[in-house]
């Protein structure tokens, strides 16, 4: 196990109560990670915190921190020599103090509520909510994704298709399609059931909702039914044979509670099948413009905006999601990597459109604000450059990897 640290800024002094309230929301997706915090280091002025990590790696705290919406200026791998390291040196000092236990804490002795860091936008208190994500669904992603719908149901298709051919559901079956979106894999799964079954798409944002609504009824089908909801928290009927999903579980801000929702409207022994991003790395169609952005426009992490919540990584690593959904009570949990190719763009100017407005790219940008325009004629340039090699007769092809996940 390494030692990590990560140093925050705060705008404002934080109290007890707001570190208190984020540490509660971290520990979750640290303890997931086999990470667990050490201690923290919090300035006079309550201004800058250095906290200290044990986890595998680095990235394994990064990662927790982006689930949990904690936001850090930086993260790092070091060594760490502690007084509690040194038997004698500890003696001497709890001596001097007359203190037993005076300093520090040991990876055996956490606290029960660790302080941890915390940035302006939770600072009202964090929780376990999906209003941020829901807010941004609902609205700024919502738009983007009617634009680009054509790009992300032909070229997410290619995923969602292979899962349901190695994992088909059975005629006259009750399915529920969790984060539907526009209702395109509810109305395959409502084609491969038939008349005889119902299957019933789920999101959180009421706009996707409506246009599947719409699509549904235009299209004349009758076994695809669809409600908002939370599937983190809210009753999502049932119980249902099975449960499917594309793309839809990596947003909550607490993927084990979703998963525990998920089984109890899941009949004992039903399948749960969902397909989730593999690392970005193999997800070249995202991972690209995002190295482009990141290297150009400076990351923010005060806007005001919404954000999408952990974002399509947070499921990458199958050791992480493994240990959700056991922990949601799931079995027999298998992953099965499905490569496919995706068209972002007719051309390298309407791809450039899509990764500036998408993805971790977009996310940066819009973020940004007025920083993020100002760039913009160099972000255009510099993607004109990395996407150029990608394009091709029918297109701008850029590679995708996904994981097809099964459990019961």
């Amino acid at each position: 196990m390494a030692r990590v640290l990560v140093e925050h800024l705060f705008k404002e002094p934080m109290s007890d109560e707001q570190l208190d309230a984020v540490a509660k929301k971290l520990d979750s997706c640290l303890e997931v990670r086999n990470g667990m915090w050490r201690r923290s280091s919090l300035s006079l002025d309550r201004i800058r915190m250095v906290c200290e990590f044990e986890a595998p790696d680095a990235q394994s705290v990064r990662d927790a921190l982006l689930a949990s919406a904690t936001p850090f200026e930086r993260a790092w791998t070091a060594n760490v020599f502690a007084v509690e390291d040194y038997p004698e040196l500890l003696q001497k000092l709890q001596a001097l103090t007359g203190q037993k236990a005076a300093v520090g804490l040991s990876a055996a002795q956490p606290p029960t509520a660790a302080p941890a860091p915390i940035s302006n936008a939770a600072a009202s208190g964090a929780s376990d909510s999906n209003d941020e994500a829901t807010a941004a669904w609902n609205g700024v992603l919502f738009d983007k994704f009617v634009r680009f719908r054509d790009v992300l149901t032909t070229g997410f298709t290619r995923h969602s298709d292979a899962a349901l051919a190695h994992y088909p559901v059975r005629p006259g079956a009750s399915v529920l399609d969790v984060g539907c979106g526009f209702g395109d894999v509810t109305a395959a799964l409502a084609r491969a059931i038939g008349p005889s079954g119902v299957a019933t798409g789920v999101d959180v944002a009421a706009r996707f909702i409506d246009a599947a609504r719409e699509d549904a009824d235009r299209t004349g089908l009758k076994s695809a039914r669809f409600f908002r909801a939370d599937a983190q928290s809210d009753d999502l009927g049932g119980p249902y044979d099975a449960i499917f999903s594309r793309f839809g579980t990596m947003f909550f801000a607490n993927p084990v509670a979703a998963m525990r929702n998920m089984r109890r409207a899941l009949k004992k022994g039903g399948p749960l099948c969902i397909v989730v991003w593999r690392k970005r790395e193999d997800n070249a169609f995202m991972h690209v413009a995002e190295n482009v952005v990141r290297d150009l426009v400076p990351a923010r992490h005060d806007s005001d905006e919404p954000t999408c919540g952990p974002g399509p990584f947070s499921m990458a690593s199958a050791d992480v999601t493994s240990d959700i959904l056991s922990r949601g009570g799931f079995g027999h949990i298998s992953f099965e990597r499905h490569d496919a190719p995706v068209r972002i763009g007719r051309d390298v100017d309407e791809a450039i459109e899509f990764a500036m407005a998408l993805g971790p790219a977009g996310e940066v940008m819009r973020l940004a604000g007025p920083e993020g325009e100002k760039r913009r004629p160099a972000v255009i340039a510099a993607l004109k450059a990395a996407l150029g090699p990608f394009a091709a007769a029918e297109g701008v092809v850029m590679p995708s990897s996904a994981w097809i996940v099964t459990a019961r």
